[in-house]
């Protein structure tokens, strides 16, 4: 996490203050990559224009795997961007209202929510549904796991499980951040085009995604154990093993 929030804070201040100081930015990468243990890929585009680009680090601790400019990362939550460009192509396009309901594009979909959560309120968090990550902190993810995650599940199951629950708040009152909306919008997307929302179709669809075939080695996912001292491999169920 510390990596993760050191890339992001670095990355804004390089786009800007930095920007028209090549040689001493790239400097200043090298050095804060090399002093925080960056495992990862900077890139800072502006205008089209690369200005810098480098890889730092293993992609695989175990195999001695070097990250490389062309690795693959596990982008997780950035999905919901995607999913977001999507909905708003679909409503320029005039094939979807975002004032419209859940059930006016899902016919099927078994919450009570159905009829009063609009696709704007699932964009912005404010639908009201039960929020699906249950895991109250970093230690009880890794004492336990995340279940919800860690098995195998089709949209269709995540759909009708996990997010067709009872509204907990009115729509549109309360934000709360919730995977459970995007998991919606997601399945709308697919019944409104008639195709399962892929990468492929990411690609080809939303600007600035790569129009490049997706590698089938990705980075392994770390768990750091203080306790342990240890760097281990996988998610947070095998870190007890």
């Amino acid at each position: 996490m510390k990596s993760l929030i050191s890339f992001l804070l670095l990355s804004t201040v390089s786009a800007g203050s930095l920007s028209g100081q090549p040689a001493n930015l790239r400097s200043f990468i090298d050095s804060f990559a090399a002093k925080n243990n960056f495992n990862g890929t900077i890139v800072i585009e502006e205008q089209s224009k690369v200005s810098y680009q480098k890889s730092f680090g293993l992609a695989n601790f175990q195999f001695n795997i070097p990250n490389k400019i062309g690795t693959k990362y596990k982008v997780a939550s950035i999905t919901k961007l995607f999913t977001a460009v999507l909905i708003m192509q679909l409503y320029e396009q005039g094939k979807l209202d975002v004032d419209k309901h859940i059930r006016d594009y899902l016919p099927d979909y078994k919450g009570e929510g159905g009829d009063k959560i609009t696709i704007h309120q699932l964009l912005n968090h404010t639908s009201g549904l039960p929020n699906i990550d249950t895991v109250g902190s970093m230690e009880s993810a890794l004492k336990y796991g995340v279940p919800l995650y860690q098995k195998p599940r089709s949209t269709d199951e995540l759909l009708n499980d996990h997010c067709s629950g009872k509204p907990v708040n009115e729509p549109g009152k309360v934000f709360d951040y919730n995977n459970a909306d995007y998991i919606i919008l997601g399945k709308i997307i697919e019944k409104n085009l008639q195709q399962d929302l892929r990468p492929g179709f990411i690609r080809k669809n939303s600007p600035g995604a790569e129009d490049e075939k997706l590698g089938t080695a990705v980075p392994a996912g770390y768990h750091y154990r203080p306790g342990r001292h240890l760097l281990l491999q996988g998610g947070p169920e095998k870190i007890n093993a």
